[in-house]
This record gives C-alpha cells, structure tokens and sequence, in this order.
C-alpha cells in the first residue's frame, strides 16, 4: 500500500480497516475495481494480512505470538527430551 499519510494512502488503509471489520463489499464495487490498490487493500483486511519490517504476516505465517507460544512448547519437548538421551545414556554407561 501507499504511505498513509498521503490522502490516497489514508483511504486505502480506511478500506483495510473495513474489510479487517467483516464488511462486504458490494458486488457493482468489486466489478468495478478489480485487481486494483483499493480491491487488494480490502482483501489483505478481510485475510488479516499485513506487513511488519518487511515481513508479510498473515494466515501462512502467522504473527510472533503465536509463533512464541510454539517455540516455546518445542523448547519445553525438546528439554525433556535431551533429560532422556541423558538417563538412557547415564543407565548404559553404568
């Protein structure tokens, strides 16, 4: 999208912000601006979409919280795991 702080920037991030809100666009809208700036703002709303330092976040990749959560759980397996290579090593050597 384009800067927001110019006009057509605010108005696309304005139609963003209705598509992320559930609104529907009306179909005589939709035929005529698609595959246009103000059609793909409304999709990228309505998809949950946006781009943070350059990297686009949306349903395939999901935002750092979620991804948090889930490193932490791997951390959390990956711990126990290594305490049982260590048993089972500890056991076999004695």
């Amino acid at each position: 999208m384009d800067n927001p702080t110019s006009i057509y920037g605010r108005f696309l991030l304005w139609v963003c912000v209705q598509g992320y809100g559930g609104r529907i666009l009306p179909v005589w809208f939709r035929r005529l601006f698609p595959r246009s700036q103000v059609h793909r703002a409304w999709l990228y709303g309505r998809d949950g979409n946006f781009w943070e330092r350059g990297v686009r976040y949306g349903p395939a990749n999901p935002y750092h919280a979620y991804r948090a959560e889930i490193d932490e759980e791997l951390d959390e397996f990956m711990a126990a795991e290594l305490q049982a290579i260590e048993a089972d090593m500890n056991r076999s050597a004695s």
